[in-house]
């Protein structure tokens, strides 16, 4: 506020109030790894105007967003007749433009199956059930060993894979032998080639059948998943 106070005196504050917004937005989004939530675009979800998103991105409907707003209230408070046109013509370019910016191509259809165990977060990480846990998994999973990919939630393998793979190999390799993908979430650790007793945990993707790879999710939730500014909160606040 102490921001747009030093424009909001100037001609076309409206500007500075739609710039300032934006750019917090952008800085809450990535700093401390960011907290994208609750972005003003996401208001046109589950909206005639939601196909947008394919366009603009969250941002442009932000921006869009923002832009109605301003052209609205002045239309009203200023009786202005280029805000009222403003404030009409967008959402009318936006309903007639097109709803679908893709086109489905015959015979290039996938068979994906997503599987959730829905196993207690208490549960989750006690290693007593590793073994009936991922016996489930697989339970799940079964039906669909003629799709070309399954796909397993975030962490659904609760060990590192040396941990689980007497359990998951023989599936995993009835799925190599059906050409069947399977993507799961795993905690992944990494050891420093320089120095072996240092080493980092990461929250992953891997591909365990029919491919590799290995995703390293590099946004963690701030609070969530690591503590921002850990050496300094952890001391002043009991929390954490």
């Amino acid at each position: 506020m102490a921001v747009f106070r030093f424009f909001s005196q100037r001609p076309h504050a409206w500007l500075a109030f739609i710039a300032i917004w934006i750019l917090f937005e952008w800085l809450r989004s990535w700093l401390l790894t960011g907290f994208p939530w609750l972005l003003t675009g996401y208001a046109w979800l589950d909206t005639p105007f939601s196909h947008l998103a394919s366009l603009l991105g969250v941002w442009g409907l932000s921006l869009l967003t923002l832009c109605l707003a301003v052209a609205g209230f002045h239309a009203v408070k200023e009786r202005s007749f280029v805000a009222l046109v403003v404030a009409l013509l967008l959402p009318l370019i936006a309903l007639t433009s097109p709803s679908h910016w893709t086109e489905e191509v015959p015979d290039s259809q996938l068979k994906i199956a997503l599987v959730q165990p829905n196993i207690s977060q208490h549960d989750k990480w006690d290693r007593r059930l590793l073994g009936p846990m991922l016996q489930h998994l697989i339970e799940l999973s079964l039906p669909y060993q003629d799709h070309d990919l399954i796909v397993w939630p975030e962490t659904a393998i609760p060990s590192l894979y040396y941990q689980a793979a007497p359990y998951v190999e023989p599936f995993l390799a009835e799925l190599e032998a059906r050409q069947t993908t399977l993507i799961s979430g795993f905690p992944y650790m990494a050891t420093d080639s320089q120095r072996p007793e240092i080493r980092r945990f990461h929250n992953s993707l891997g591909v365990f059948s029919s491919g590799s790879g290995v995703y390293h999710k590099q946004r963690l939730v701030p609070f969530g998943e690591y503590v921002p500014l850990e050496n300094q909160l952890r001391g002043l606040i009991n929390f954490f």
